[in-house]
């Protein structure tokens, strides 16, 4: 939910919101991965459905969530479910998309997470599937905007502009769709950061 927008002027606030340009760092973002927040297991019961919960679940910051299926023979199209929270700590729920049949894969949510309470998982077709939880190659933004990679300003590794676009995605009712994919691979000790144009004042 968007919270207070306008800004302060000669003591009153304004009714309409003034777009600006807002800066977000992130210090040491762990690589993207498929299996770095829990490890690929087999549960053994993958033949019915069964509920992920752990604290070790929650990503290092908001961003979006990989799911890494093995097994390949008993690989099922089912979806699993992703209950957590946003960046501001409201509750996010997220259909993720399909397995493919009898495939390994890696899925992505299109939501930024800040916490994952538990991640459902339907059954697949035999015990032989694996499931791994990673972090995503997107970083959550703290504030909402629109327009997509034509919201980020600039972007920077440590000290060093990002000579190549980074990807965004946008959204002006949901923060948990804002989010930006770097173009230099993130190596968990560098600091990224990069200004992008918003009007969604904290």
């Amino acid at each position: 939910m968007r919270k207070v927008r306008g800004r302060i002027v000669a003591g009153a606030t304004e009714s309409t919101s003034k777009p600006y340009i807002h800066r977000i760092t992130w210090a040491a973002p762990a690589a993207d991965a498929t299996n770095d927040i829990f490890s690929v297991t087999d549960p053994g019961t993958t033949s019915t459905a069964f509920t992920l919960t752990s604290t070790t679940l929650t990503p290092d910051f908001p961003r979006t969530i990989t799911l890494f299926c093995t097994g390949s023979a008993d690989i099922s199209a089912n979806q699993a479910v992703m209950v957590g929270t946003d960046i501001d700590d409201n509750a996010l729920t997220e259909t993720m998309p399909v397995f493919t049949v009898n495939t390994t894969s890696t899925v992505t949510s299109t939501k930024a997470f800040k916490t994952i309470t538990s991640i459902r998982v339907p059954k697949h077709s035999g015990n032989g599937v694996a499931i791994g939880v990673g972090s995503g190659a997107s970083l959550g933004l703290d504030r909402m905007c629109d327009g997509g990679v034509q919201a980020i300003v600039g972007a920077w590794k440590t000290s060093t502009g990002e000579t190549t676009a980074s990807a965004a995605t946008s959204s002006t009712s949901d923060v948990s769709l804002c989010s930006v994919n770097f173009s230099t691979a993130y190596d968990a000790s560098a600091t990224y950061g990069c200004w992008f144009v918003t009007d969604d004042v904290r």
